[in-house]
């Protein structure tokens, strides 16, 4: 069913509803992602209905028609239900994925991109979202089995470059949104996380074969998800959506040019990014496409033909 076979605004436990937020979150979702109007509808919301939206959860309806529920105190879940989380990435992401697909979120988090890509793949396709904080796992658990999203496989551990434990840190102030392995900032705590090499992973699972898309978001963590998907990376050859964070690769010792460079030794080359930020990656985040050249076998794998 699609958003617009279900009422909005949304509905909220815990305290009388904030009509006005309601309608402003509302509005903006529905102008995610739509050009320029869509971009300051979203800014403009989230500027002033944050302010007044700081407690309760609400269930909504997102863009792609499905069923969430969002507890505003966590920022991204906040985000996501102002509809303005990443919102030109989020509707871009239809350049490369779609009906039938095989793609992988790594570091799904609450399921915000993981909703858009299974609305996209649709129930004859696959998405893998692997995410470690036990918190976003049953965020994800919920968005599945709410909304009988047979095409979702939660994968409730990180990626790594070895198979093991490793500590998770988790931020003071807004949930689970920056939990980090390599943050240097002050935590609330650290738990210890599941970890596994996405080239064992798939050595240990069935799966659909051909892998279109590879999203990583692990707030840093990112060269080491590579050292462990090195004979993915070269079989399959998938497009790869990677968050280049250079602050917190920089605490973690390296950078964003140095992750760039990574993927060109592994015969990616970035092709564009989905969203309107600068080409620069020093002291930036920046979400870039990155597509393989020519495979040993002489496959290639690459962007739709309207990238």
């Amino acid at each position: 069913m699609g958003p617009d076979r279900h009422p909005d605004p949304a509905e909220r436990t815990g305290g009388a509803p904030n009509r006005f937020v309601e309608a402003a979150a509302g509005a903006s979702r529905r102008a995610q992602g739509r050009g320029r109007a869509g971009w300051v509808t979203s800014a403009v919301t989230r500027r002033v209905a944050s302010r007044l939206l700081t407690t309760g959860v609400y269930s909504y309806r997102d863009p792609w028609g499905h069923l969430v529920e969002a507890d505003v105190s966590d920022y991204l879940e906040r985000a996501g239900f102002l509809g303005a989380h990443s919102p030109e990435l989020l509707r871009g992401l239809d350049r490369v994925a779609g009906p039938g697909d095989w793609v992988i979120d790594v570091g799904a988090n609450v399921g915000l991109v993981t909703s858009r890509l299974c609305a996209l793949v649709g129930p004859t396709g696959s998405v893998w979202a692997v995410e470690p904080l036990p918190r976003n796992v049953e965020r994800l658990e919920r968005l599945r089995s709410v909304n009988d999203l047979r095409q979702l496989t939660v994968v409730p551990l990180a990626l790594s470059s070895e198979t093991g434990t490793a500590r998770l840190r988790i931020p003071v102030r807004g949930g689970g949104a920056f939990g980090s392995f390599v943050a240097t900032w002050e935590t609330a705590g650290e738990i210890d996380v599941p970890t596994t090499r996405l080239d064992d992973l798939l050595a240990e699972h069935p799966h659909p074969g051909r892998l279109r898309l590879l999203k990583i978001d692990a707030e840093g963590f990112e060269p080491e998800v590579l050292k462990g998907a090195g004979q993915t990376l070269a079989t399959l050859r998938p497009l790869v959506l990677c968050e280049f964070n250079d602050v917190l690769l920089r605490q973690a010792g390296t950078s964003s040019s140095a992750l760039l460079a990574t993927f060109a030794s592994m015969g990616y080359m970035p092709t564009t990014s989905l969203e309107r930020r600068p080409a620069a990656l020093e002291g930036r985040t920046v979400d870039l496409l990155l597509a393989p050249g020519p495979s040993p076998g002489g496959a290639a794998g690459g962007p739709r033909a309207d990238l």
